[in-house]
């Protein structure tokens, strides 16, 4: 008997012992548990059959008490996002009831097709979520207070991760078909009236253009072992969580900054056409000066586009070269310093009196400066769609968590940026 038969011969056996109970409207006895784990393990110890059958997609009928349609609540301490890993790879969605049941509502909720087994919630995501979990514990009652799952959460979870939303970016959380944002292409006029009779003879409208948002998606990939899967400590929770919304933000970051506007990806802020740019000499890390710095803001300042949220964002290594290099002869600063009181922003550090930020996400060796407002990010659904791939690490026992967004990046004002390179 070849492995494609013998793993047949075992998921028939599955199949019969759920049917069994299914009929008699009955659980798992302990043994048929124990017997259906052992098809299961079965089935993954022989392989992959060629042509991978579709992943399995486990049935819900279990789940009741739907909460009513347009008002999720979550409570973080019961949500676990290992939990729910570990029971995507055994196809085994019975103790997730929890993270299934807020799945099933946020697809009702969002609408749409879902290209994962599960759609998980940015509060599950959240940091903050889980360390208030762990303070909470200990008092009596904590469980029973929920969280509404809000659209701002997308942005919560991104913050501390992703440079672009740190440094002002605009975003649109939870958007809904194509979205047209504004873009005032000319300028309001003015006239000086002489008397009250004068009339206002050279008033002209303002010249109003629409930039189109899309959903485009991005797939992210993250790998665990089996033994991260199987622990149950808050510790481990929390880098699973962590990993996966990295990867979010490293997505986010990527489109924003140098996405380009090719194959299904956004136009970063790097290839917008229109974006001024600055000569840093041949070698960057070594040739910029202060008046190249000088010369960014002056480029953005020129079209009146020093305002907002205004910052600087380089790779590392371009920060590191940036904090060595002397500002000029005789004052002994460098161009990039420690901003001192403002230590919550990119660890302080300042170019000019702005926040300068630093990101692998950054094109290498240049600098962008502007107003990070007219960035536009757009973001469509609830959560992110996770399923697990249990094939591709499947020899080492590990499963691949791959994740799927609709996101979209735009700039309303390309002279809002300068780009050094």
């Amino acid at each position: 008997m070849d492995l494609n038969a013998k793993r047949e011969e075992h998921k028939t056996a599955i199949d019969l012992l759920l049917a069994k109970a299914q009929v008699e409207e009955r659980e798992l006895t302990d043994a048929e548990d124990r017997d259906c784990k052992y098809h299961q393990a079965a089935v993954r110890h022989l392989g992959t059959p060629v042509g991978k059958p579709p992943l399995p997609q486990p049935d819900r009928s279990y789940l009741s008490g739907r909460a009513p349609a347009g008002h999720i609540r979550l409570d973080p301490a019961d949500y676990s996002v290992r939990r729910l890993m570990r029971g995507l790879m055994h196809g085994d969605l019975r103790d997730c009831r929890v993270e299934v049941r807020a799945s099933d509502e946020l697809r009702e909720r969002d609408g749409g097709d879902s290209r994962g087994q599960v759609r998980v919630p940015w509060t599950a995501l959240s940091p903050v979520g889980w360390e208030q979990r762990d303070l909470q514990v200990g008092n009596t009652g904590a469980g029973l207070v929920g969280t509404d799952l809000l659209p701002s959460e997308f942005v919560d979870v991104l913050r501390p991760r992703s440079v672009a939303i740190q440094a002002g970016a605009t975003v649109i959380p939870n958007a809904v078909g194509n979205v047209d944002f504004p873009v005032l292409a000319a300028g309001a006029t003015h006239t000086w009236l002489a008397t009250e009779t004068t009339d206002l003879t050279t008033d002209t409208a303002q010249d109003l253009n629409t930039i189109s948002f899309t959903p485009k998606t991005v797939g992210i990939r993250a790998d665990f072992t089996r033994r991260m899967a199987l622990q149950s400590t808050p510790a481990a929770e929390q880098v699973v969580r962590n990993d996966i919304a990295k990867r979010v933000a490293t997505a986010v970051d990527l489109a924003a900054i140098q996405g380009s506007g090719s194959s299904g990806e956004p136009t970063g802020i790097v290839n917008t056409s229109g974006v001024g740019a600055v000569d840093l000499g041949g070698t960057p890390q070594t040739t910029t000066t202060w008046s190249d710095v000088v010369e960014l803001e002056t480029d953005v300042g020129t079209s009146d586009g020093l305002a907002g949220s205004l910052a600087y964002a380089t790779t590392p290594a371009m920060a590191g070269a940036l904090k060595t290099i002397i500002l000029d002869a005789g004052s002994g600063r460098f161009i990039m310093e420690a901003g001192g009181s403002i230590s919550s922003v990119a660890m302080g550090f300042r170019i000019n009196g702005y926040p300068a930020f630093s990101t692998s996400n950054c094109p290498t060796d240049q600098i962008v400066f502007g107003n990070w407002r007219d960035l536009v990010l757009v973001q469509w659904g609830s959560g992110v769609d996770l399923f697990a791939d249990p094939y591709t690490l499947g020899d080492r026992g590990g499963v691949v968590i791959r994740g799927f967004l609709d996101l979209d990046v735009g700039v309303r004002h390309a002279a809002s940026f300068s780009v050094g390179s």
